[in-house]
């Protein structure tokens, strides 16, 4: 099957399985975020709780029915409801970045608030209501959002670069150089890993014995 609509089984009933529209998919990634919180500090029991009712938002069985199913039964579940509803574009906006402090949280945040900031600034941008904004697509509200997010941001950038600010005085080289605003982290370039270089050994150096190595698709031993 596609990754628009699958079946799960559970307790010898089949359940559609179908990729949700951007309200229900917000739901799913702040129960996610809460899970991935649990399993940090080890919370069997929320880890437990929240795999249910990440379920339960894409398949209709109640979190308590399905607490009584096996770790097993849980997991594949929840590898489902993930799969079907993973975003089959890597935006870069909603890539995770490891430089993330996590002991940091606005102090403004609240439940839920995923979907409301969404909300507004799709339908500023747009002038859609609310009903058409939750039932978009997933991949085209990221992309939509990214471009938002983008056009602000040029923005800023060019109201900047008008200001003195842009241009610091540097007292050692008596003149004024240009301070670029900085980008959020997603619109930052990525770093290139380096190629590991290849280097000739010496032939005492290799190990003793038939050495495996893999060459146009397939293993060979050398002696």
């Amino acid at each position: 099957m596609s990754n628009l609509e699958s079946k799960a089984r559970i307790n010898k009933q089949d359940y559609p399985v179908s990729r949700l529209k951007l309200r229900a998919w917000l739901q799913l990634e702040d129960v996610r975020d809460k899970l991935t919180e649990a399993a940090k500090i080890k919370n069997r029991d929320n880890v437990e709780m929240y795999l249910c009712e990440y379920i339960s938002i894409a398949i209709p069985i109640a979190v308590s029915e399905l607490r009584l199913l096996n770790w097993n039964d849980i997991a594949r579940l929840f590898r489902l409801v993930y799969n079907v509803n993973l975003p089959n574009t890597e935006y870069p906006l909603i890539k995770p970045r490891p430089n993330k402090n996590e002991n940091s949280e606005d102090n403004f945040d609240y439940p839920g608030r995923s979907w409301f900031m969404w909300l507004h600034t799709l339908a500023r941008c747009y002038g859609w209501a609310i009903e058409y904004v939750a039932e978009l697509e997933v991949n085209d509200a990221i992309a939509l959002m990214q471009e938002i997010l983008f056009s602000e941001q040029m923005e800023r950038e060019w109201q900047w670069g008008t200001t003195e600010l842009a241009y610091p005085y540097d007292s050692n080289t008596k003149t004024s150089k240009f301070h670029p605003l900085k980008r959020p982290e997603w619109m930052q370039m990525a770093k290139k890993v380096k190629e590991i270089k290849t280097v000739k050994m010496l032939k005492s150096a290799l190990p003793v014995g038939v050495v495996m190595r893999w060459d146009n698709g397939k293993f060979t031993a050398t002696q």
